[in-house]
This record gives structure tokens, C-alpha cells and sequence, in this order.
């Protein structure tokens, strides 16, 4: 897996996107994909990378990390919640396949997972009672995976973010919450900070 590491070097120096386009003639919308990083990077030019390698004073590498994994799918497990007055709490089980290499065969590990939804009225700006679901996730490693505590900070962020994606697209989540809610999650324990 290839990630880019510009939003972290741009933050280390304090430079917005704005900045950065204005200064190297390089598009925001660029910009933002590649501080953006994980999937939605799908290459990047090599006038892009040299003006952006001059620009900060860096070697390629600074920008574009390099980590022999890729994961190939994420399966969540039935999520059933068990209804205790405006808290609604589910375990499951996420299994996330991955490969080391090119010709390595597809692994996996499991991840426990524990989901509170969080049912809540507020009023709106326009005077309104709403209702709100906030879901809150917690992660501890069940099988295998024993290379993911000690994984780089870029992997475990590629990985959170695939998580919380196949959560926000997961129907049993969705028949309890809507189709409009926030993910908060805890996984500190498993991918660090």
C-alpha cells in the first residue's frame, strides 16, 4: 500500500493547501487528494512530486510512504442492538483480509467490536426538536493481526477509515440509526493515535 504523507508534513511546517497552490502553481484539488491520501490517491505525476519535493525540502519518500499490505475486504458480522432506553449497544465481529506482498496469499484478522448508538433529541437553529444517532465504536484485536499494533500511523489510519466506511454503509446501523448519523470511534487499544 502506497499513502501519502503530505497532510502531515504540510501540518509540521503550518501550511494550508491554499498556500501551497498559490506558491507552486500545483492544483488545491490536487492538493487535497494528496493530503486526503488513502484510496482516492490513485497516482500522482512526477513533476507534481518534484515541484511538491522542492518546495518543502524533502526526498520523495517524505511524501509517499510505502507499507508491503494491502487490504483486500472487510467483513462485519451481523450487528443486532440490544435496546436499553436511548442507548442501544451491539457486539460483532470484524474480519479484515489482507495480503503481504504480491504473492502472498489472502490472511486475516478479527477485530471485536462493541457499538453504542446513542439516541438523542436537539433543537435545530430553526427552532425544531430533532433527533440525532451518535455511534461510537471500540476495537480490540480477537485473532491473528499480531503486526497491527506495531504497524506504521498511515496503515492504521487506512485501516480506520476502511472500517468506519463499511460502517456507515452497514444496513443493520442503518435500520437503527437512520441513514444519518456520526461515527465516533475508540480504537486505541488496536491502531493507536
Amino acid at each position: 500500500m502506497i499513502i501519502s504523507n503530505l497532510a502531515v508534513l504540510l501540518a509540521e511546517r503550518g501550511l494550508k493547501i491554499t498556500k501551497v497552490s498559490r506558491d507552486t502553481k500545483i492544483s488545491r484539488t490536487t492538493l487535497t487528494a494528496l493530503c486526503s491520501g488513502g484510496e482516492k490517491v490513485k497516482g500522482v505525476q512526477f513533476d507534481t512530486l518534484n515541484t511538491l519535493c522542492s518546495y518543502l525540502n524533502v526526498q520523495p519518500d517524505a511524501i509517499l510512504k510505502h507499507y508491503p499490505i494491502d487490504f483486500t475486504n472487510i467483513v462485519i458480522g451481523e450487528i443486532v442492538f440490544s435496546d436499553c432506553h436511548d442507548l442501544m449497544i451491539a457486539q460483532t465481529e470484524i474480519c479484515v483480509y489482507y495480503k503481504k506482498g504480491i504473492r502472498d496469499i489472502e490472511n486475516y484478522f478479527v477485530l471485536n467490536a462493541t457499538i453504542d448508538c446513542f439516541h438523542e433529541f436537539f433543537y435545530a437553529a430553526s427552532g425544531e426538536e430533532e433527533e440525532r444517532y451518535d455511534v461510537s465504536i471500540s476495537l480490540s484485536l480477537c485473532e491473528n493481526g499480531e503486526f497491527l499494533p506495531s504497524a506504521p500511523l498511515y496503515v492504521k489510519n487506512e485501516l480506520r477509515e476502511k472500517i468506519i466506511g463499511e460502517l456507515k454503509a452497514n444496513k443493520d446501523i442503518e435500520r437503527t440509526a437512520g441513514n444519518d448519523f456520526s461515527i465516533s470511534y475508540s480504537l486505541e487499544d488496536v491502531l493507536g493515535r
